[in-house]
């Protein structure tokens, strides 16, 4: 009886520190990640342009979600239109690949926007896969909505300054 108790607590101890080393989630942001099909030059430029198309398609709707729940709850609704407006994309440069789109939870490095820095961690993520997505990635910060040109310069909006002073 005695051996048993050791093992279970050993177990929950061994858990526990397991459970611990989990990167924490991040409840109040919504991340966006695009990954390209490879590194060509012509999947690279589809890339851009599909990350512009959607980019330009949410920032506005975005900027009138009072909090991450009414953005995450706008962006689930949308899934479908962002997947065609991606397939649309594809299809303008004769492409033969699709664009998977999701909302997910998923890890995310280290990122610095402006003077704001975000943790490693788990964030809920709008996740655009091209292709065989193996190429270069794009992050940025769905919601609030702050979005980075290739310049690094981010595409400000009336409210987002009071937004990133809320969340970041």
């Amino acid at each position: 009886m005695k051996k048993l108790v050791i093992i279970v607590l050993v177990a929950l101890l061994v858990g526990g520190i397991i459970i611990g080393l989990k990167p924490a989630k991040n409840p109040d942001l919504i991340r966006i990640h695009i990954r390209a099909n490879s590194n060509s030059d012509i999947d690279l430029e589809v890339s851009t342009a599909v990350r512009n198309e959607i980019i330009g398609y949410l920032s506005d709707r975005l900027l009138e979600c009072e909090d991450k729940a009414e953005a995450y709850e706008l962006i689930k609704n949308n899934l479908a239109n962002l997947e065609r407006i991606a397939s649309n994309t594809l299809s303008k440069y004769n492409l033969n690949y699709t664009a998977r789109i999701m909302l997910r939870e998923e890890e995310m490095p280290a990122r610095k926007y402006m003077d704001y820095m975000l943790d490693e961690g788990v964030y809920d993520s709008l996740t655009v896969e091209l292709g065989g997505a193996s190429g270069e990635d794009w992050w940025c910060v769905a919601y609030p909505p702050i979005c980075f040109n290739d310049d690094g310069d981010y595409h400000y909006k009336s409210r987002v300054v009071e937004l990133m002073e809320k969340y970041l």
